[in-house]
């Protein structure tokens, strides 16, 4: 029976040999294996591309698409929808929309600039609108 392979424990520094036929194949040594300088090189290179792979992805498939639509046709469906909610608010008054850069990729291209509240309860319509208007930009986008 021969040595085939020596190894040495980092914590007390002794040497173990062990014969062919006891060695385990496949199991990681004792000896923590130091990384070349290619494969260290290759780790900090590895973050370079994340940039380039940021800018150049593709757009998630769980996204829907927007509904293009103009600003008037939103402005009156908003105001529609909150003066169809409840009896409440028929006498609100309107709601006007800006076109904005989006402020992330696949965001709204709109938001509500003023309203128009009329002899409506401002607080409770307030509330109507925002979650209409939540809605609204998961649905339409301004084509104008």
């Amino acid at each position: 029976m021969f040595l085939s392979s020596v190894r040495r424990t980092v914590d007390s520094g002794q040497i173990f040999a062990s014969p062919a036929s006891e060695r385990n194949i496949g199991k990681q040594s004792a000896i923590p294996q130091r990384k070349s300088i290619h494969h260290l090189n290759r780790e900090r290179n590895a973050a370079r591309g994340i940039g380039i792979k940021l800018i150049f992805r593709k757009k998630n498939d769980d996204q829907i698409p927007r509904k293009p639509v103009t600003r008037e046709a939103l402005q009156q469906s908003l105001t529609e929808a909150v003066r169809t909610s409840h009896p409440e608010f028929e006498d609100f008054g309107g709601v006007f929309i800006e076109r904005v850069a989006p402020a992330a990729p696949g965001g709204p291209n709109w938001a509500v600039r003023g309203v128009k509240y009329g002899r409506a309860d401002r607080h409770r319509s307030g509330i109507v609108l925002s979650y209409c208007v939540d809605e609204a930009q998961l649905e339409f986008e301004i084509s104008d």
